[in-house]
């Protein structure tokens, strides 16, 4: 980073130069025609472990939904309006949470979900007991990830 980034009011007088220009030549300010030298000094610099942590949290997932039998005896319950509804909910929301007491099927529709979803969304999965810890910080740092919530 160079030292403008360290510098506050050194990124203000740009700023401010930039906007006394397009002002004095009676100029339009918008995203386009905002510099580059200025637009750089916010943009966040690429985190190099995001890929690895990205992968190892999909991997720990794969490994969960792996494991997870979708079937007793043979036999496997079809469920299509519930697998249709929580695609619907998927697409729709930002955030699906599954409950349901035990043994009612909520892991075999979930490895149903990523089968077909998968194919279109990243899926990533924790299980309950990967979450007893004080702090998700402390989850991802068991599975391995090298980067915070932060």
């Amino acid at each position: 980073m160079t030292s403008i980034h360290q510098q506050p009011d050194n990124v203000w007088a740009l700023i401010l130069s930039n906007v006394q220009s397009a002002n004095y030549n009676a100029g339009t300010i918008t995203l386009e025609t905002i510099p580059d030298n200025i637009k750089s000094l916010f943009i966040s610099p690429p985190n190099r472990n995001w890929e690895s942590d990205r992968e190892k949290l999909y991997d720990h997932g794969k490994y969960i939904l792996e494991g997870i039998r979708t079937d007793i005896a043979g036999v496997h319950i079809q469920r299509p309006e519930v697998l249709s509804q929580l695609l619907d909910l998927a697409e729709s929301s930002s955030f699906v949470f599954l409950t349901g007491g035990r043994g009612c099927g909520k892991s075999a529709i979930i490895r149903e979900f990523a089968q077909y979803a998968g194919k279109q969304y990243p899926i990533f999965c924790l299980r309950t007991e990967d979450l007893n810890e004080s702090h998700l910080d402390k989850v991802f740092a068991t599975i391995g990830l090298s980067n915070s919530l932060g």
